[in-house]
C-alpha cells in the first residue's frame, strides 16, 4: 500500500483529471500527469471504475495489487508530479509482476523515471 503522504485525495485528483493535463495510455491503464508546485515528492491515485468490476471486493483487490506494484517503483519516479492511474478491464487477468513491468515500461517511455 502506498504511504498516505504519497496519495492524492478528492479535489486533488479532479485537478489532475482536468483537460490541461498530459495523458498517456497502454493496454491495462491510462495515466494522467500534472506538474506539482512543490518538487519534494510525487503523489499518486488509482481509479478503478464500476465498469471494470461490479463488485467492490474485486475493485479493491485490483487496487491493492496495482498499488503494491507501483510502491516498488516509487523511488525511481521523478519528483514533482501528480500521477493518476485509471485502470482498464484488461488489468483483471494480469499478475502483479506483469503489471509492474507495464507500469515501468510506460514510465520509461514518458520519461518519468530517473
Amino acid at each position: 500500500m502506498l504511504p498516505k503522504n504519497l496519495r492524492l485525495k478528492g479535489a486533488e485528483v479532479s485537478r489532475v483529471l482536468s483537460n490541461r493535463t498530459d495523458g498517456y495510455q497502454c493496454r491495462s491503464f491510462r495515466l494522467k500527469v500534472r506538474k506539482r508546485k512543490d518538487e519534494e515528492k510525487s503523489c499518486f491515485a488509482i481509479i478503478v471504475s464500476g465498469r471494470v468490476a461490479k463488485k467492490a471486493v474485486v475493485r479493491n483487490k485490483i487496487k491493492r495489487i496495482f498499488s503494491k506494484a507501483l510502491e516498488s517503483l516509487v523511488k525511481e519516479i521523478k519528483k514533482g508530479f501528480d500521477l493518476v492511474f485509471i485502470l482498464r478491464r484488461s488489468v483483471l487477468d494480469k499478475p502483479g509482476d506483469e503489471i509492474k513491468m507495464e507500469i515501468k515500461t510506460l514510465l520509461q517511455k514518458t520519461n518519468f523515471l530517473k
